[in-house]
């Protein structure tokens, strides 16, 4: 866990400290029970734990569920910088559910306006944008569903 805060702590600094208006995509993949979700919940304010902000800064958790269940009504709350600022930090848990990458049933056309989604932010917002995935979700398969660097 302490390794992971420290990339996720040199990853943030870095997006702070560039000028350009881009989001930071970055992806936390693993074994379970390592604490992925765990931090991300904590440093969003789940479990009784104060939310990670500084300086205007927001940080926001959502599962796969959310996404997939309210994702135009997010997409246009994305979109809105009154409700996510630029710089906020927004974690999407278990991303593999999101675009079933495990071949069983695919929603090609959710799957294609989730890019679509992503490319769009990536190059309007700066927000800081961790995808979390489970360990049956190869690290090469989550990474080849964005044309988009992630780090």
């Amino acid at each position: 866990l302490d390794a992971v805060f420290d990339e996720f702590s040199k990853n943030l600094t870095a997006f702070l400290h560039q000028t350009e208006e881009a989001a930071m995509l970055n992806l936390w993949s693993g074994n379970t029970v390592t604490g992925k979700t765990l931090l991300a919940k904590r440093l969003s304010g789940f479990e009784g734990f104060k939310a990670f902000s500084s300086k205007g800064i927001k940080t926001f958790y959502f599962d796969a569920f959310q996404v997939k269940d309210n994702f135009d009504e997010l997409k246009k709350d994305f979109l809105d910088k009154s409700k996510f600022p630029n710089s906020s930090i927004v974690f999407i848990d278990e991303v593999e559910k999101i675009l079933d990458i495990s071949h069983k049933v695919v929603d090609e056309p959710f799957v294609k306006k989730f890019r679509k989604f992503i490319e769009d932010l990536n190059s309007a917002r700066k927000l800081f944008i961790v995808f979390i995935a489970q360990p049956k979700a190869q690290r090469s398969d989550v990474l080849k569903l964005f044309d988009i660097k992630l780090t």
